[in-house]
């Protein structure tokens, strides 16, 4: 009898590990599947706020950002439809991911607005991921009936310590940059401190 409940015992403790265990790889995916952007697979917005957002000033470390837009989107979209859209952000997405570390964070900002994190690189590093990805994004093709046609990017760069608010929106200002002198190109914003203020220069 005293084998039996024994036994008992350690069956009850056994189903709840098991439940326990259950639980907690429930709610991993729930957590994965609300940081992930279901379209491209990349990480969404929240995830992104989520790890950043909470950062204080005195914990922030130098990183590289990354803000990458889709050129003439809009176009893409009125001329060929929403479909075809969508599969040219996820063939991006592809390039990003082939281009960008897994210790890094690959980020669907939102619409075709991609945002990537770089920590411990360099600007001269990740000047040579953008590049690699907006290269990767010039050879995909895409076809709607007997029409075919290529996308380019308009990519932003900041390295800095700022809180991640500032740095994509300096990232976002170098990008728009991109697109004002031609498009598909890649532009970093760089502060400079000449005479006690700081001033923008982008190259």
């Amino acid at each position: 009898e005293e084998d039996t409940r024994e036994l008992t015992k350690l069956l009850i403790l056994t189903d709840l590990t098991q439940t326990r265990q259950q639980q907690e790889r429930e709610k991993e995916q729930l957590l994965e599947k609300s940081s992930v952007d279901q379209l491209t697979g990349l990480y969404n917005k929240q995830y992104l706020r989520d790890k950043y957002g909470a950062q204080s000033d005195a914990t922030q470390t130098e990183k590289a950002l990354l803000f990458i837009d889709v050129d003439d989107f809009k176009q893409i979209n009125d001329n060929y439809g929403h479909l075809l859209g969508d599969e040219v952000l996820r063939d991006l997405a592809a390039c990003i991911k082939e281009n960008v570390r897994v210790t890094n964070d690959a980020i669907r900002f939102g619409g075709d607005e991609f945002v990537i994190v770089l920590e411990h690189t360099t600007a001269e590093d990740a000047f040579l991921v953008a590049e690699r990805i907006r290269a990767c994004a010039n050879t995909l093709t895409f076809s709607a009936g007997e029409q075919a046609f290529h996308i380019t990017l308009s990519i932003g760069l900041i390295v800095g310590n700022a809180p991640l608010n500032e740095l994509i929106e300096k990232a976002d200002r170098a990008m728009y940059s991109s697109k004002n002198r031609g498009k598909n190109k890649t532009t970093r914003f760089v502060e400079e401190n000449t005479d006690g203020a700081y001033h923008m220069r982008l190259s």
